[in-house]
């Protein structure tokens, strides 16, 4: 049997799970208002009805039924203020109707309509979260970033024992204990994740034990029990409001639906068992609570219900007559400023946040490297703006593994220049809270291979928040990544993983080639709108010099550039391959061949009209990069030149990059990267 219906029933437990205190046991917290707490529940229970039955008349598709968690949901709600933000997952979908959501915008989300998409700020609510227990990073940026403005607002995240199991839930916990963000976690732990019983999720009876862990506070309490939800939930709120930090609070019940309108739960679970649960439904307990203390009549709770369901009937309909969606909103708001070749989706015409550069670092004399240059710009954003922050491993005191942030937090504070756990994935997520709460974060991943444990945040959140949020919410922010080889690192130090960002859409990417472009490129990157991906070549972090540029950076996406000009073959690369292009178009040039070199700077947006106009004078192509080569940029280049400039060829193009082999062992990365003279027989073969 799963839990026990008869495991305690009002108040809260000690962190060993054993309940303490009971019916009107003490709390330091004023009582709620009962009335409107029941009637929170009411609706709530009216909405997720009303949701099952549009499901099963084929009006909306598979629905996550939450019947029975009601005073969770709405006590937790009931105990914040109206500026703390809710994080929810999927099961507290209707949550955002207690803030003034309509039920129908709610409802259409799961009839696949993105005219579900609402402004968070307008209700204070982050969308629901699909993929699990990934919003919960969100909570503790969102709270610090607050903070870090002065406010002393809370945020509050909803999870499920299921997602406790998930490692974005260690790494938020993680990072509010150390922060001391004010942000209280609440587990509803129903005690199955689908089929999963909460047995096979945890080896401890009571999630709540894990605080302890972080040195956080940590109850449990009866999820059926409203007033006991709002007292625990109350005095976490209380506490991270006042400075003391997160808190989790568990809420413990019983999963009396199924998971989801698709699921058969009698497949796996004794429905003998759910029965019993089911008598002890929240509702129907606090109503007779409502009756014995003379709140409420039984005319005044049949009234309601009657009034809510015919609420939620009228919505019923007013969802019908929502106007289809339509092609054009597949692109919509997936950027805010999307490429030329978007048809249907032109750009608006001004957007906020795009900004002209200032000119150069003044007193700039020397050249400085490329690492020098990515430090300066980064200077320079932190004291124009004071909603730039930086986050990462290292980046404070040591000023980063490559010193790309070297002197920072001694000028700007520790802040704003924010030296991290090693949780790429929360504090990656914790930046997307960042963005929510109006900050500009500029995250550092130490190495290319790191990006892969956040790679769930940036593909999900970072990527889709604008176009999941039909464009309220721009992720100004940036994430740098130093990347690929020639630096003798060790394995999984030396990647190069663009063309994975690449293919993903919302953001965009850009690399430098030179102090210059570093410099102009992350100064760019930090006020642009969307938000960027900003690949730092490391073989070039000092191995280069030039001078910061005194002009900025023109408005709009980054133009593909002309290195070298030419009129036999165009050479186009970008990044750390762009050197040792020029080494090529040297040697060729001593037999006789005249070779373009076009350097991209902008991998996702293509510039197309750059690469079409010099593919069109020089009619040949070398593509270059280290990357591997099936899949890669020089793939999609390839492919626009096929599609556009065909006829203009005199040959095939030709890509010259790394083996479809993992990086090597450093002993054999100079049998993997593009050489000089790998690039000029590539020319000469492409010329015959």
């Amino acid at each position: 049997m799963i839990g026990s219906p008869e495991a305690g029933s009002h108040g809260t437990a000690s962190p060993t799970g054993r309940l303490a205190g009971g019916p009107g046991s003490a709390s330091t917290q004023p009582a709620p208002d009962k009335l409107r707490l029941w009637k929170m529940m009411v609706q709530l229970r009216a909405y997720d009805e009303r949701a099952t039955l549009l499901q099963r008349q084929g009006r909306i598709g598979a629905y996550p039924v939450f019947w029975g968690e009601e005073a969770i949901q709405a006590a937790a709600a009931l105990a914040v203020r109206s500026t703390d933000w809710l994080f929810l997952s999927y099961r507290q979908n209707a949550v955002p109707i207690l803030r003034g959501l309509p039920p129908e915008q709610a409802w259409a989300y799961f009839r696949g309509d993105p005219h579900s998409f609402f402004d968070p700020a307008q209700f204070g609510c982050a969308p629901q979260c699909v993929p699990l227990a990934t919003h919960l990073p969100h909570a503790v940026g969102w709270a610090l970033g607050r903070r870090l403005q002065g406010g002393d607002d809370v945020g509050l995240a909803f999870f499920g024992d299921g997602a406790s199991s998930e490692g974005d839930t260690h790494e938020a916990m993680n990072m509010a204990s150390v922060f001391k963000a004010p942000v209280v976690f609440v587990c509803t732990n129903n005690q199955w994740a689908i089929s999963t019983p909460l047995s096979r999720q945890a080896a401890v009876e009571h999630l709540s034990v894990r605080a302890a862990g972080y040195k956080m506070p940590g109850v449990t309490v009866d999820g059926y029990d409203p007033l006991a939800v709002f007292s625990a939930v109350a005095e976490a709120v209380s506490r991270a409001r006042q400075g003391g930090g997160p808190s989790l609070v568990e809420a413990s019940c019983y999963r009396i639906g199924p998971h989801a309108t698709a699921d058969d739960p009698s497949l796996y679970r004794d429905e003998a068992e759910t029965a019993v649960w089911r008598q002890r439904e929240p509702i129907a307990r606090f109503e007779q609570y409502l009756l014995d203390e003379h709140l409420v009549s039984p005319q005044d709770i049949r009234e309601e219900h009657e009034r809510v369901a015919e609420a939620m009937r009228v919505a019923g309909h007013r969802l019908d007559r929502m106007p289809a969606p339509t092609g054009a909103d597949i692109t919509a708001h997936v950027l805010a400023m999307p490429p030329p070749a978007w048809v249907g989706s032109p750009a608006p015409a001004s957007v906020p946040g795009v900004m002209t550069m200032p000119r150069g670092r003044p007193g700039n004399t020397e050249p400085v490297t490329l690492v020098e240059a990515i430090d300066a710009a980064l200077e320079a954003e932190l004291a124009a703006d004071p909603r730039v922050v930086l986050l990462g491993e290292d980046i404070g005191r040591t000023g980063g593994v490559f010193r790309a942030t070297e002197g920072l937090q001694a000028r700007f504070g520790d802040k704003r220049v924010i030296d991290t756990p090693a949780c790429e994935a929360g504090f990656v997520g914790a930046s997307v809270g960042m963005c929510l709460a109006g900050l500009r974060p500029v995250v550092e991943l130490q190495f290319d291979s790191f990006s892969y444990p956040a790679f769930e945040q940036i593909v999900c959140h970072v990527a889709r928040y604008r176009w999941r949020t039909a464009g309220a919410v721009e992720m100004t922010g940036v994430v740098r990544i130093p990347y690929g080889g020639g630096t003798h690192a060790p394995e999984l130090h030396s990647d190069s993983p663009e063309a994975l960002f690449c293919h993903v859409p919302g953001l965009v990417v850009v690399t430098p080639s030179n102090p210059a472009d570093a410099y102009s490129l992350l100064r760019w990157a930090i006020r642009h709108p969307d938000p960027v991906i900003f690949m730092e070549p490391k073989r070039l972090y000092r191995s280069t010099r030039g001078m910061l540029p005194a002009d900025p950076e023109p408005e709009g996406l980054p133009r593909a550039r002309v290195v070298r000009p030419g009129k036999d073959v165009t050479i186009v690369s970008y990044g750390p391959s762009v050197p040792r292009c020029v080494e090529a178009a040297e040697l060729l040039a001593e037999r006789g061949t005249s070779a373009e070199i076009l350097d991209l700077r902008a991998l996702w947006p293509l510039d197309e009209e750059a690469i079409l106009a010099s593919v069109r004078r020089t009619r040949r192509c070398v593509v270059v990069h280290e990357a591997t080569r099936s899949c890669g940029v020089g793939a999609e280049v390839a492919a626009v030149i096929a599609e556009h400039a065909i006829f203009s060829l005199d040959g095939p193009v030709v890509r010259v990059a790394g083996l479809d082999a993992p990086f090597p062992l450093f002993m054999l990365e100079d049998h993997y990267l593009p050489a000089p003279e790998r690039i000029v027989a590539a020319v000469e073969g492409a010329l015959r």
